[in-house]
C-alpha cells in the first residue's frame, strides 16, 4: 500500500511540474481579463492598429532568434573550434519550437540535439548553455537596475535592490570560483559538465555579456516600437525603466512568457488602470506571435530535409577534454 501511495505522489509531481507553466500562464491571463473586463479588452482591440504590430512582432521574432543564434554559435565555438555556422542554425530551427512551451526546454532540446551531432556528453553542451543563462542573468538586471536610475516608478523602484541582490550574488559566484585552489579548478575543468573552466576569461566574459546585452536591447526596442504603435503615452526613458523588468517577468516559468508578460506590462506601467486593456492586448499580440512563430519556425525546419554534413559543415568540437591545453597556452 506504501508503494502504491508513492508511485501516485510521484506521478501527481511528475504532471504537477508538466502543467504548471500553462496553469500559472492561463490563470494570469484569466485574471487580467477577468479584472479588466473583456468588453474593455475587446475594444482596446478595436482601436488597436494590430496588423501592423503583428508584423512588428514577426520582424522582432525573426531578429531576436536570428542574434540568439549568433551568440550561441560563438559561445559553442570556443575555444579555438569553429562550430559550423550552418548546422547550429539548423538544430536551433529543429528545437526552438520546444522554446514555444518553455526556454529552458528549448535549451534543453538544443543541448542533447547537438551533443547528439557533434558525438560528445550532454553534460557538456548543458554546461554551456548553464553558462549562457548566467550572462542572461548578468545582462538582464544591470540592464534593468540601469533602468531604474533612469526612470523610477513606485513599482520599479523597491526592485532595484532585487537587481542589486543577484547582480551581488553572480559577483560572489565568479569570486569563489577564482579563488579555488589551482588543483580544485583543473579537477574542474576536467569533467564535461564544467570544462568551460579551463578556457573562459574576462575577456570572452566581456564579449559575451555585451552579445547578450544587445538582445535585450533589441527587446526593449521593439517594445518602443509596439507602445507606439498602440498609442500608449510613453516616453524612451520610461520604456528603458519599465520593460527590462517584462523581460524578467517573462522569464519566470511559464508558457513562453505568457501571463507574465502581460501582468508586466499592466501593473509596472505608472499611468494606473487607463491604459490596462490596451497594455493586455499589446502583451497578448506579443506572446501569441512569438509562440506561433516559434512553432512555425519549428515546423518548417522539421519539413525541410537534413543536407548530409561534410568537411568544414560538420566540424564539432571534440571534447571539453582538450581545454588544458587551450589553458596552457593562454
Amino acid at each position: 500500500m506504501a508503494r502504491t501511495w508513492r508511485e501516485i505522489g510521484s506521478f501527481l509531481w511528475r504532471r504537477g511540474k508538466q502543467l504548471f507553466p500553462v496553469v500559472l500562464s492561463g490563470g494570469l491571463i484569466t485574471w487580467l481579463v477577468w479584472h479588466i473586463t473583456p468588453q474593455r479588452l475587446l475594444a482596446a482591440f478595436a482601436e488597436v492598429d494590430w496588423p501592423w504590430l503583428v508584423v512588428a512582432t514577426v520582424v522582432q521574432v525573426v531578429v531576436l532568434f536570428l542574434w540568439d543564434t549568433v551568440c550561441v554559435w560563438w559561445l559553442f565555438s570556443q575555444p579555438d573550434q569553429p562550430l559550423s555556422w550552418r548546422m547550429v542554425f539548423r538544430i536551433r530551427c529543429d528545437t526552438v519550437i520546444w522554446s514555444a512551451i518553455n526556454l529552458e526546454i528549448g535549451q534543453a532540446a538544443f543541448a542533447w540535439q547537438l551533443a547528439k551531432q557533434c558525438a560528445m556528453p550532454v553534460s557538456g553542451t548543458l554546461s554551456r548553455c548553464v553558462l549562457l543563462s548566467l550572462f542572461d542573468i548578468a545582462a538582464l538586471f544591470s540592464l534593468a537596475l540601469f533602468g531604474s536610475f533612469v526612470r523610477s516608478t513606485p513599482m520599479t523602484a523597491p526592485l532595484r535592490w532585487v537587481c542589486v541582490g543577484v547582480l551581488a550574488g553572480l559577483m560572489l559566484l565568479v569570486l569563489v570560483l577564482k579563488l579555488l585552489p589551482d588543483r580544485w579548478r583543473d579537477w574542474l575543468a576536467a569533467k564535461p559538465w564544467a570544462g568551460w573552466l579551463g578556457w573562459f576569461d574576462w575577456r570572452r566574459g566581456v564579449v559575451l555579456w555585451v552579445l547578450r546585452q544587445i538582445m535585450f536591447l533589441l527587446v526593449v526596442a521593439y517594445a518602443g516600437v509596439g507602445l507606439a504603435i498602440c498609442r500608449v503615452p510613453m516616453d524612451a526613458a520610461t520604456v528603458v525603466g519599465i520593460i527590462p523588468f517584462v523581460i524578467i517577468a517573462e522569464s519566470l516559468p511559464g508558457t513562453a512568457g505568457m501571463g507574465e508578460r502581460e501582468a508586466a506590462l499592466v501593473y509596472l506601467y505608472p499611468a494606473g488602470d487607463e491604459y490596462a486593456a490596451v497594455l493586455l492586448s499589446f502583451g497578448l499580440v506579443w506572446s501569441i506571435v512569438v509562440i506561433l512563430g516559434r512553432v512555425l519556425i519549428g515546423l518548417v525546419s522539421w519539413y525541410v530535409p537534413h543536407r548530409p554534413s561534410s568537411g568544414a559543415d560538420g566540424q564539432c568540437f571534440a571534447s571539453e577534454d582538450r581545454t588544458h591545453r587551450v589553458a596552457g597556452h593562454a
